[in-house]
């Protein structure tokens, strides 16, 4: 990405500073995407121990992003798509899907702690997210919890799971 701002430490901003980002940058992040075995690339715009998570995440159809919930009071979790077009899907405890919403332009969603949810690219798409931390900031195993009927990422039965899914919402939008 040609710009002035600069990144440390995996991709964090750490210093404090103004920053814009814009459709170049979009683009590129999405070229890293579509370069990953994950079809995804993340910018955290956040430091280790700050409160608030913000972060641009490029994702794509292909794109699997295993359900899952923040149970800490403070981690709703705030997203829209910057670029493109995505489908947010809230699911019951039983993994049955209660709610697709696509989000799109100047639509935003913001879902709840404790709410079993994902994600899933219509198109080539960058989220822009903001996710509360609780004291003390992000700390990976304490983050999501994942239930027993999402398979783990990276595997054929979560690529199986993925194209269900699909046609499930999509079945439902005819």
């Amino acid at each position: 990405m040609k710009r002035e701002n600069q990144r440390e430490n995996g991709g964090a901003f750490t210093e404090k500073r103004v920053l814009v980002f814009g459709e170049e940058d979009y683009v590129a992040l999405l070229l890293v995407a579509e370069k990953s075995p994950r079809k995804r690339a993340i910018i955290n715009l956040h430091g280790p121990k700050e409160h608030a998570n913000r972060m641009f995440n490029a994702i794509f159809p292909e794109t699997y992003v295993r359900p899952h919930k923040h149970e800490n009071l403070h981690t709703s979790d705030t997203i829209t798509a910057v670029k493109g077009v995505f489908t947010a899907l809230i699911f019951n405890d039983e993994g049955g899907i209660v709610n697709t919403i696509d989000i799109y332009g100047e639509r935003v969603i913001d879902i709840p702690p404790n709410t079993w949810h994902s994600v899933i690219a219509k198109v080539p798409c960058v989220l822009f997210e903001v996710k509360g931390q609780p004291k003390g900031g992000y700390g990976p195993e304490s983050d999501k919890t994942f239930p027993t009927w999402a398979p783990e990422e990276g595997t054929e039965e979560s690529e199986r799971y993925l194209d269900g899914l699909k046609q499930e919402i999509y079945e439902s939008e005819k």
